[in-house]
């Protein structure tokens, strides 16, 4: 009976350490910009206050570091052939 006890007691506090942290708290970005960016397909507009807006939600085929060499965001790999 003690045995028992000292079992659950050993298995409860183990358990007591898997509890899930608390989530973060929600966070909302807000950007002020110029004019109504319209259509936010970045394939299809010309209006040059969409872009700083789709930069921030869409990703393109490949991006560029601190060299401004260009380094993968989509594309897995490409090729240049002269």
């Amino acid at each position: 009976m003690i045995a028992g006890l000292i079992l659950f007691a050993a298995v409860a506090s183990s358990l007591s350490g898997c509890a899930r942290p608390a989530p973060a708290p929600a966070v909302t970005l807000v950007v002020a910009v110029g004019s109504d960016p319209g259509a936010l397909n970045p394939a299809v507009t010309t209006s040059g206050s969409t872009h700083p807006i789709t930069d921030q939600i869409f990703n393109g085929l490949v991006g560029l570091d601190e060299q401004l060499q260009p380094i993968p965001e989509l594309a897995e790999r490409w090729s240049v052939e002269d």
